[in-house]
């Protein structure tokens, strides 16, 4: 660890830090040897160099050994240089024997990283910690998530925009439905309804219909049924009455109708009947007549009764010296 390059020297020279020289009676400096990569010495005057231990690296003629740097690491003594963290590992401190891997859902796609990168919502992190993939459509994630979900269309819940990578469901509110198919929130048909949060929307009760998204049926008014998209008016001589599903025909006494839609069925006046249809009146023949409410026309057949008008509300009676003709016209 010494050495003396002057003839008649009183003392000899250390070697100096990072370097050693094993035998005695070294004569030059020269003679004095450098620590190699991965050994070090702190004494000037060393006869041997010490090995550097896991974790820690030198270069030539080192004093002392360095610790790894972050992202790097040595698992083995003497080493001349440290090794760089793989791809989905990391290490954030230093002099370090190995490298952590990534927590799932957290990814190192380069080496050396001192730190790991949590996906993003929309992804997953692979398997291998290296990057993320990106969450099917139907499916979601938040940020550092080592999987996807899938939105619950059965409670109405589809992958937002309908898309790849959505980062959260969206939900499906009344009038729509999710649909698992094609992810996305749509419409419901004409004659269905939906208060929100299902996958379907039901079929309008009897008596009801709903337009196209409704969130909700309405009974048709009276004097229509439900029918496609609309509330169909009855025709003439037929009625609906609120929350009917189909038209009865006007068959009472006297009734009849002669416009469409009609809520109740009209009463014949006096001197009218229906007609056959029931959607109009017609007046009484001659020889008969009608106090209203009745379908035929009551013939003029009591003593002296006759009527020569059409529309009469009751027969006349022939006046005193006169008899009715024989058709009481």
């Amino acid at each position: 660890g010494k050495f003396a390059e002057d003839p008649g020297a009183s003392s000899c020279e250390d070697c100096g830090v990072g370097k050693y020289r094993t035998d005695p009676g070294a004569a030059l400096r020269s003679d004095c040897l450098s620590c190699q990569p991965g050994k070090h010495t702190r004494s000037p005057g060393a006869s041997s160099c010490d090995t550097c231990g896991q974790g820690k690296y030198s270069a030539t003629m080192a004093s002392a050994c360095l610790d790894c740097p972050a992202g790097k690491f040595s698992d083995v003594e003497g080493a001349s240089s440290c090794t760089d963290c793989a791809p989905g590992k990391f290490s954030s401190d230093t002099a370090q024997l190995t490298c952590t891997d990534c927590l799932l859902g957290n990814y190192a796609e380069g080496t050396a990283s001192l730190t790991c990168v949590a996906c993003p919502g929309g992804k997953k992190g692979n398997t291998d910690r290296q990057g993320c993939d990106v969450c099917v459509d139907g499916k979601y994630s938040n940020p550092g998530s080592s999987s996807c979900e899938a939105c619950d269309d059965t409670a109405g819940y589809v992958s937002l925009a309908g898309s790849e990578g959505a980062t959260a469901c969206e939900y499906c509110g009344p009038g729509f439905h999710a649909n698992k198919e094609s992810h996305t929130c749509e419409e419901c048909l004409v004659d269905t309804y939906s208060v929100g949060g299902s996958a379907s929307c039901p079929i309008c009760p009897a008596g009801t219909d709903g337009v196209k998204g409704s969130s909700s049926c309405s009974p048709c008014p009276p004097g229509t049924i439900p029918s496609g998209n609309t509330c169909q008016p009855c025709a003439k001589g037929e009625y609906a009455d609120f929350g009917d599903t189909s038209c009865s025909a006007c068959s009472g006494q006297g009734e009849y109708s002669d416009v469409e839609g009609s809520a109740v069925c009209k009463i014949a006046t006096v001197g009218m009947k229906p007609n056959s249809n029931r959607d109009g009146l017609v007046a009484c023949d001659l020889g008969s007549a009608s106090f209203g409410a009745q379908d035929e026309c009551t013939p003029c057949n009591g003593n002296g009764q006759y009527a020569d008008e059409l529309g009469l509300s009751a027969c006349k009676t022939a006046p005193a010296g006169k008899k009715p003709t024989s058709d009481r016209q």
